[in-house]
């Protein structure tokens, strides 16, 4: 039950640009788990470290839900273009992951 209330807050907590889902943030507020400031000289932003962490564990989940599959998808198709690793990490995800399929 634990592990499910995770993954819902997980899925909450994605980022939506357009509609579509992106990444995630360092903070997020503890009650509308909006994108958060941290420190003072932290803003909310798309955090790449987060969201490499994030879809990894996501991509070691056994038969993935719909839902799992549609935010991994999500971060790696908005990788964001300013954080490098994860645009790096993102083309080795999609070496491996296809329509909800680890290869």
């Amino acid at each position: 039950m634990a592990v499910a209330k995770g993954q819902q807050c997980i899925h909450k907590c994605q980022i939506v640009v357009d509609g579509k889902k992106t990444a995630w943030c360092q903070q997020h507020d503890q009650r509308t788990l909006e994108p958060a400031q941290g420190r003072i000289s932290e803003n909310p932003s798309l955090s790449g470290a987060e969201s490499v962490g994030v879809v990894r564990y996501l991509m070691s989940i056994e038969s993935p839900s719909p839902e799992v599959v549609a935010a991994i998808e999500g971060a790696v198709a908005g990788a964001v273009p300013s954080s490098t690793h994860l645009t790096i990490w993102s083309k080795a995800v999609c070496m491996t992951w296809r329509n909800g399929t680890r290869l």
